[in-house]
């Protein structure tokens, strides 16, 4: 919560040295005057025309309230000399005909280091309260721009073919897997067919896991044909790279070496060398891994009963290969949750972004299933922790992207799509990213 705060504070504490509108601004602003905010909107589209306003906030009104004041059409050559067309502030959003609120793009506001993060924000029309009257009632930062629930089209969990066409209403990005690169690329196109990229999970091209005879994992190699392998990939999916936001490379490499006892050091280097391939043939498109142990895991001798290698805490690091990290914020369904995990939120993001490369964002993957001994009832916990975790994703700027687990049940898990309730927080929360 100390991030919301801080960002409304800053709403309500910067300054800036203008006072009204100026056309050479294009971007929207704010000032504070005489204990009120006002945010310049230098051009909002409505219909075919385009206006300027100021919103001043309403104090007497309890929570975030402003008023429009100081409206002006703007001339054609207003538009045509600041190119409105391809740069609007803000546009008026409608329902079933309706006004309904206002949507103001790209507002600077310091991050505290020196920096402007720029944020949307949405502000519902209150006719009940006055002509002109608007309450803001949600803002994000301009960073997170995608959505989508882990597992809707990976071979091997849930249908063959995945639901791809289910969750593309609120969905921007997919994950795929499949046994063939045929597979993958007919799930590519019709993830771009329903206007969504793909996030391609390339590890058993560059891995292989040795099991003993009861089934137990007990290493994990780079295969030593990797990259002929890869090459052969790469020569049926390049076509189709404008469709491809990322390649998954390896899910929790810490957790699977402290499962196999492989030290720190040497899992990372692997998955750097196997980051480096790909990046080789697209170097613009996301490498992106998964990380569940955090630095305080650490402290421990042993984590889930396996020991933790020698010298883990010396070794530990995120690959700078990696694009994205997908962090994993879902203990709460296996540990205490409740209080406790809201108390141990910022301590366990702080740790990641520790260790984090300048270049580096985050995935955030908040926990959407429970486990098929639990008791049904925690789907009321999980319904509480999605605002939670939205509330905590619009205010942090290194957060691009939330990606739920999961959406099929399968194997001892029960998925949001077995959990009708929880689906609509989400879906609600969806299309506001993709929408942002």
């Amino acid at each position: 919560m100390k991030k919301i705060i801080g960002v409304m504070a800053g709403i309500i504490m910067a300054v800036v040295l203008f006072s009204s509108i100026a056309f050479a601004v294009e971007e929207s602003s704010f000032y504070v005057d005489d204990g009120k905010v006002v945010i310049i909107v230098p051009s909002c589209k409505y219909e075919e025309n385009f206006y300027s306003f100021l919103l001043v906030s309403r104090p007497n009104l309890e929570g975030m309230y402003f008023e429009i004041s100081e409206i002006e059409e703007l001339s054609f050559w207003d538009v045509a000399f600041r190119r409105l067309t391809l740069n609007v502030a803000a546009v008026v959003c409608e329902e079933e005909g309706k006004e309904v609120g206002i949507r103001i793009h790209a507002l600077p506001i310091p991050d505290g280091n020196g920096n402007d993060v720029h944020y949307s924000l949405y502000l519902v029309i209150r006719p009940d309260l006055g002509d002109g009257v608007l309450q803001l009632t949600d803002w994000m930062h301009e960073n997170l721009k995608y959505y989508g629930v882990a597992f809707t089209a990976v071979d091997g969990i849930g249908k063959e073919g995945g639901y791809i066409q289910e969750v593309s209403s609120f969905s921007n990005i997919v994950m795929i897997g499949s046994d063939t690169v045929s597979d993958d690329i007919a799930k590519i196109e019709l993830a771009a067919g329903y206007g969504m990229e793909s996030i391609v999970v390339v590890c058993d091209i560059f891995f292989e896991g040795i099991w003993d005879e009861n089934g137990q994992l007990i290493d994990v190699v780079l295969r030593s044909d990797y990259t002929e392998r890869w090459l052969e990939y790469v020569e049926e999916i390049y076509p189709f790279k404008d469709k491809i936001l990322g390649f998954f490379l390896f899910d929790e490499m810490y957790w699977v070496a402290t499962q196999c006892g492989i030290s720190f050091k040497k899992m990372r280097g692997m998955v750097e060398e196997a980051a480096s391939a790909i990046k080789a043939q697209f170097p613009q498109t996301k490498v992106i891994g998964s990380i569940a142990i955090t630095e305080g895991d650490l402290e421990q001798k042993f984590l889930y009963g396996f020991p933790i290698p020698e010298d883990a805490q010396e070794e530990y690091g995120i690959p700078e290969g990696y694009d994205w990290v997908a962090v994993y914020n879902y203990w709460a369904q296996c540990e205490t949750g409740g209080d406790e995990f809201f108390k141990t939120w910022d301590k366990r993001m702080q740790s990641f972004e520790k260790y984090m490369h300048p270049h580096q964002d985050i995935i955030l993957v908040p926990g959407t299933f429970y486990f098929s001994f639990q008791d049904s009832s925690i789907e009321d916990d999980l319904l509480q922790l999605a605002n939670f975790y939205y509330d905590m994703a619009k205010t942090n700027s290194r957060i691009v992207a939330i990606v739920p687990f999961l959406w099929p049940s399968f194997e001892h898990l029960v998925g949001m799509k077995d959990m009708p309730q929880l689906q609509k927080p989400w879906a609600k929360i969806g299309k506001k990213i993709i929408n942002n």
